[in-house]
């Protein structure tokens, strides 16, 4: 409800229509509202007004007017005080549950200061303010920003300013809140002026993400509090919104100043939120590289020590080096299967019989990995899909030999959900592999291969909004060496226990990323080996009618178990190299599968296998299809 006083009408400044003069509001509205004596808005009551003025004192009074506000006032600008006569005076009291916000204006007066304007304030106001005086009591916030979304003042809006002719007074438990836009000149952050200024209570300082405010160039000193005639007292505290700035006050000729300082160093926000792999690239963040400059400045505009322990994520190494994790699994793959073919060539591969002396095959294959978040470091997801394609005959009766051609395609996502990175690996071997019967059940069986991958990578780095692109090439070579022995169960079933020995040999070429400015890494070469001792069990099972059932159970140790490592360093401060770690890997490994083979009437096998790989935190799920024949 909207009261009136029937004997005096106005058109309110902004409005359409006439509207009498108010002097209680008890419920929501969007009409705004003209004062001509007292306005009184209850805790229950608004005045919602877009785009326009909500309330205004009417021009032409007889005498002084007050409006005692509980509720919500809001508009372009929330009061306007259109009369301009010296004589009388306008009281503004904004009580503990009042807001009053105004997209320009909270306050704002006609003319030369000629009517006393004198705001009392125990809530909320927001937006601008011209007035004579305002005191800003105890739990009162006055929030010098234009544009401020009512449900979020402390975050929005951008820089507005209190100009007072009288007296700004700020009492304990008040806090006054101003806004840096920008650092490139004074009129892009909030100020106060008056001709008597009386500090306590708190200084709250919204900094802008886009602020460039800097220690080392563009303003970092903000006269924020001018007294022409006195400025008595100091700020109990200052808050603010920046994790690495604080700001410190002084007072130089009735102005007072804010300071932008240190707060906390980026390898402290690292530390305090466990992020230990970015450790060392948080060192050179600190080290003052003025190539990094822009960088650090761009870290000084968030919030938390937690968004800055996140950025700093997004500056390391592509999947923090796990890249070539995945190439090694992608490789282990393909080695098995070749291994299968060797073993099937002398009877130790279920359904692979040596039905004639030489045989050509060809196997496609896809594999789906997931290694979870481990020590810090955050985990991946691999999809492979590849092809071996491979030929063998018998030289001898004990000896056969044989060569295959291998190509896999990894696509890696990185899990990570403040550091979004991604990759693809494209992987060709060309093999040789072999067997040789010591006797009718022992047999030992041998591979080496070489290969060469390219991976494409990119890193997005959200809090400077740019990417960085990676491509470079890698070289692999492998060699194996297993034994087994058969032993039957019965005329349909054959176990076969066997030991074997796998060493993996990966080297990356040293690559330079481009896309990202000063966070672009040079990362030096690397390389990485494992030596695989493993123990299996393989189960044949003849089914009849030329099919024959397959599984394998197994366990594996790496005696190398190498933790892995990458040195790089950010193109800003290229002579400042770190070293980025790996999760510490588990030396343990289960393997098992388990497939069916099936003999057509033509001759031609087809084998169709499930496979898995599981290491803690790591499992690697393989399905193929063989088919084999004679030529």
């Amino acid at each position: 409800m909207l009261a009136t006083a029937a004997a005096c009408f106005a058109l309110a400044a902004g409005s359409a229509q006439a509207v009498g003069c108010a002097t209680s509001v008890t419920t929501e509205t969007t009409t705004a509202a003209t004062v001509c004596s007292n306005l009184t808005v209850s805790s229950a009551g608004a005045i919602d007004v877009s785009g326009s003025t909500a309330v205004t004192v009417s021009t032409g009074n007889e005498f002084s007017t007050s409006i005692d506000n509980s509720g919500r006032i809001t508009g372009n600008t929330a009061i306007y005080v259109q009369d301009t006569s010296g004589t009388y005076s306008t009281q503004i009291n904004n009580n503990s549950s009042g807001m009053m916000v105004g997209q320009n204006y909270a306050v704002n007066r006609a003319g030369s200061p000629g009517q006393s304007v004198n705001i009392f304030n125990e809530g909320q106001i927001a937006g601008s303010i011209v007035a004579t005086n305002l005191t800003n009591a105890g739990g009162g916030v006055v929030t010098l920003k234009n544009g401020a979304d009512k449900d979020d003042l402390r975050n929005s809006g951008s820089a507005g300013s209190a100009q007072l002719s009288g007296t700004f007074s700020q009492e304990s438990g008040a806090t006054l809140r101003v806004a840096i836009v920008s650092t490139s000149d004074e009129g892009s952050y909030s100020y106060l002026q008056a001709a008597n200024v009386n500090l306590n209570g708190t200084l709250d300082v919204d900094v802008k993400a886009n602020s460039g405010l800097s220690l080392s160039s563009g303003l970092n000193s903000f006269g924020i509090i001018h007294g022409s005639s006195s400025l008595n007292g100091t700020f109990s505290q200052i808050t603010d919104n920046s994790a690495l700035f604080n700001f410190e006050q002084r007072v130089l000729s009735n102005t007072l100043y804010i300071d932008a300082v240190r707060a906390l160093t980026v390898e402290q926000a690292a530390r305090d939120n466990s992020n230990t792999p970015g450790l060392g690239a948080a060192q050179v963040l600190d080290s003052g590289a003025t190539g990094l400059q822009e960088v650090v400045d761009a870290l000084g505009q968030l919030a938390t020590a937690q968004e800055v322990s996140d950025a700093v994520s997004q500056t390391l190494p592509l999947h923090t080096g796990a890249s070539i994790a995945a190439t090694q699994d992608a490789l282990s793959s393909v080695n098995q299967i070749v291994q299968a073919r060797i073993e099937g060539s002398t009877g130790l591969s279920a359904g692979d019989q040596a039905f004639s002396d030489r045989y050509v095959w060809v196997k496609p294959f896809g594999s789906w990995a997931e290694q979870e978040n481990r020590d810090g470091v955050a985990g991946y997801d691999a999809r492979t899909r590849g092809l071996t394609l491979g030929v063998d005959g018998a030289l001898s009766p004990q000896l056969r030999l044989g060569g295959a051609l291998a190509y896999a395609n990894i696509d890696i996502d990185g899990k990570s959900t403040v550091a979004k990175q991604s990759s693809e690996v494209d992987v060709y071997q060309l093999v040789g592999y072999g067997s040789y019967s010591l006797d009718e059940r022992t047999n030992l069986n041998f591979q080496v291969d070489v290969g060469q991958g390219n991976s494409q990578g990119e890193r997005r780095i959200a809090f400077t909004q740019s990417t960085a692109y990676s491509d470079y090439d890698s070289f692999t070579a492998h060699a194996g060496l297993g034994i087994g022995r058969s032993y039957a169960l019965d005329s349909s079933t054959t176990v076969i226990p066997s030991l074997r020995a796998d060493y993996t040999w990966i080297k990356d070429q040293a690559y330079s990323e481009t896309g990202a400015g000063a966070l672009n890494l040079q990362v030096q070469s690397r390389k990485s080996d494992a030596l695989v001792l493993a123990l299996e069990g393989k189960l044949n099972k003849d089914l009849g009618n030329g099919t024959q059932l397959q599984a394998n159970l197994g366990v594996g140790y790496d005696t190398l178990n190498e933790r892995s490592s990458i040195v790089s360093a950010f193109a800003g401060a290229p002579n400042a190299a770190f070293v980025t770690y790996g999760a510490e890997p588990s030396p343990w490994q289960v393997r098992g599968g388990f497939g069916l083979t099936h003999k057509t009437a033509s001759g031609m096998e087809i084998t169709g296998r499930y496979d898995a790989l599981y290491k803690t935190d790591f499992l690697n799920q393989t399905v193929s299809v063989k088919l084999r024949w004679m030529f």
